[in-house]
């Protein structure tokens, strides 16, 4: 006896764990595919990025004008940093009705004039930078949601609001500089880097001098010729450089490829973790049905089908697996809740996925054992009888 109920809690103790790998499998896997399809605020496909030298940065407007001659080629702009890129240039920003002492710092994005049009991001209140207003250059401001929040304003009173800052250098003399202008846009918020960060407070301005990406948005069609072309006028421009891109899509896909390595491990070892389980399940079932034997034999003898055999051994089994879950479940959902608050943004998690590993980890179990007990179920009853 001693030793069946150390089977027992053995083979509990087994499927708790499976029970407990196929959950955080699950979770992984759906946490992946949710930042993965998250609308980022923009379309991520057929988006180049090219990095730039310092003697390209004064030939890009002959540069983006030769691109856009290919018809292919529907914009092409330039930004101190591309989506999903790190945020980590930050000023101390100068609104207007803020006091001194209240003045926060604010993430940075140096831009030119087309590079909020290529990406395609969407603006709740004003207006993009434009060539036709010539002040945009030197004192034109663009915030997006997060950092009008941030301040305090609504998307509508941000609009020519006095803005600034004693923190913009000027790589061309090397020299900190004051700007100090208007806002004259709001940007709807976007994921700008990783699901794991949150939106934060970022201003756009003008600087071609620090925009050193180029991002390119292209059609679907003839993408090989298109390549071709931008990368003969790349030679054609900047021969020192090899011609070396990325697309923004495949990038953001790259930001999760550990967590992707993790789902993979998981389910690699939460396979491994049922079939040892079932290995001692059939162990443990094939022990019971032959201390049972007799019982079953004089059971079909008095009527008992083979299946109510096989439902009477199995359904002992069914609890240990019940027990297993009611251990694995709690520590599971403690475990990858802690797991999630490395995401900002998280997917949600129902019971669905802790059902459908119980259940599945039921039904392995139940199809298991019954294999080990249908042996016994349909055993001939005299054979076993007169043996005993």
């Amino acid at each position: 006896m001693k030793g069946s109920s150390l089977r027992k809690v053995l083979v509990t103790f087994q499927f708790a764990i499976s029970i407990f790998l196929i959950v955080v499998t699950g979770i992984v896997y759906l946490q992946i595919n949710y930042c993965r399809n998250l609308n980022v605020g923009f379309d991520k496909s057929h988006l180049l990025v090219l990095g730039t030298s310092l003697d390209l940065r004064s030939r890009y407007d002959q540069l983006r004008t030769e691109l856009l001659s290919n018809p292919h080629i529907v914009n092409a702009g330039a930004s101190s940093r591309v989506p999903p890129g790190n945020l980590s240039s930050s000023l101390r920003a100068r609104p207007e009705g803020v006091p001194v002492d209240q003045q926060r710092g604010m993430q940075t994005v140096w831009t030119d004039y087309d590079f909020i049009e290529t990406i395609g991001l969407e603006l709740t209140a004003g207006r993009s930078f434009r060539r036709d207003f010539p002040a945009d250059a030197t004192s034109g401001f663009i915030l997006n949601e997060a950092a009008v929040r941030e301040i305090g304003w609504t998307n509508e009173e941000a609009i020519d609001k006095t803005f600034g800052s004693s923190e913009i250098k000027d790589w061309e003399n090397g020299q900190w500089e004051n700007r100090d202008g208007k806002v004259i846009g709001v940007l709807k918020d976007f994921h700008f880097e990783s699901l794991k960060q949150e939106i934060i407070p970022t201003v756009y301005f003008i600087a071609p001098y620090m925009a050193w990406n180029y991002v390119i948005r292209i059609k679907s069609q003839d993408l090989s010729g298109t390549l071709s072309f931008i990368e003969s006028k790349w030679k054609q421009f900047n021969p020192e450089s090899p011609f070396e891109y990325t697309f923004v899509d495949e990038n953001f896909a790259q930001l999760y490829l550990n967590e992707e390595r993790q789902g993979k491990i998981f389910g690699v070892f939460s396979g491994l973790a049922i079939f040892i389980a079932c290995l001692g399940l059939i162990g443990l079932a094939s022990f019971t049905a032959e201390r049972r034997k007799k019982e079953i034999g004089i059971r079909k003898v008095l009527g008992a089908s083979g299946f109510n055999l096989i439902f009477l051994l199995s359904k002992d089994f069914a609890w240990l697996v019940i027990f297993a879950f009611a251990i694995a479940a709690p520590i599971s959902w403690i475990i990858m809740k802690k797991w999630l608050e490395d995401f900002a943004y998280q997917v949600p998690v129902g019971v669905s996925v802790f059902v459908f590993s119980g259940l599945f980890a039921l039904m392995i179990a139940w199809i298991t054992v019954s294999t080990q007990t249908a042996k016994a179920a349909f055993r001939n009853p005299a054979k076993v009888i007169r043996n005993e």
